[in-house]
């Protein structure tokens, strides 16, 4: 997974429009709206955190409020593995929270009130130098937890399951027990 997306309730529209933005430019984006009716939150938040590549903070007094908010940078910022990278963009003049100055404070910022309405087009030139370039896509499904690279059509292998095209960008559904020689 390449991006999350770490936003106040009250900034729900922007960081909508601008998980928009990134899956039409091909990013693979996690956020709330990714978890589906019946799924455990906390399940899927957690481990959505420890597999993204970059966690974007939509930084507002809102969102430096939000204990849903302090708690995932938390999260990905004591990852086992190597962290991932923080881009807060401060959506409005807000400190950030004592409890995530650590992880925030050293990485580069957007300041969206200098950049005016080009403050997406920022996001995704700071997302491109961190993650580099995606193929862009028309894919209907809006960041929702699945891949967005590629329209390349599923092959059938010989367990008869679709597989997706080898080299398209994606991963697997699954792996496959029986090999083409029969194996």
């Amino acid at each position: 997974m390449d991006l999350f997306i770490s936003y106040g309730r009250a900034d729900a529209a922007k960081a909508k429009e601008l998980r928009d933005r990134l899956v039409a430019e091909g990013y693979e984006v996690f956020g709330d709206w990714s978890i589906h009716p019946g799924d455990s939150w906390s399940v899927a938040l957690t481990r959505a955190l420890k597999q993204c590549r970059l966690v974007v903070v939509l930084c507002s007094e809102a969102s430096m409020r939000s204990q849903h908010v302090l708690r995932e940078i938390t999260i990905a910022g004591r990852r086992d593995d190597e962290p991932p990278g923080f881009l807060p963009v401060f959506l409005e003049r807000t400190e950030i929270a004592e409890e995530v100055e650590y992880w925030l404070a050293t990485a580069q910022w957007i300041n969206t009130e200098d950049r005016g309405s080009n403050w997406m087009t920022a996001v995704v030139q700071a997302v491109e130098h961190k993650l580099g370039p995606r193929v862009p896509t028309t894919d209907d499904r809006r960041g929702r937890g699945r891949g967005s690279r590629s329209h390349a059509p599923p092959s059938r292998n010989p367990c008869g399951s679709a597989h997706r095209v080898p080299g398209d960008g994606r991963d697997q559904a699954h792996v496959c027990p029986v090999q083409p020689d029969g194996g």
